[in-house]
């Protein structure tokens, strides 16, 4: 069985074998990614006209970097999830 987000319970699971996997596409971090884009939106700052937040399968090889309480996780970067791609102009 699987899950989706990667929220501690899943992770707990996964440690103790009862989950095969969970994937890493997690509200939290579309949040943050939205809240600054409609920051960035309201500042007359240029903004993507299309955000996609990399997806990643968390499993029993690669859960510790999502091994702790959602409150000590990061929100990502915005350069690390929109990089280069072109933005749509200002909001005039």
């Amino acid at each position: 069985m699987i899950g989706v987000n990667a929220l501690p319970e899943a992770i707990a699971a996964i440690k103790a074998g009862k989950l095969l996997a969970t994937v890493d596409f997690d509200a939290m971090k579309i949040t943050c990614i939205a809240t600054e884009a409609a920051i960035r939106h309201v500042r007359g700052e240029p903004v993507p006209p299309e955000i996609i937040l990399p997806a990643q399968v968390v499993d029993r090889t690669n859960f510790l970097p999502w091994d702790k309480p959602l409150e000590e996780r990061e929100c990502p970067r915005w350069e690390d999830v929109v990089g280069n791609r072109r933005s749509a102009p200002p909001v005039s």
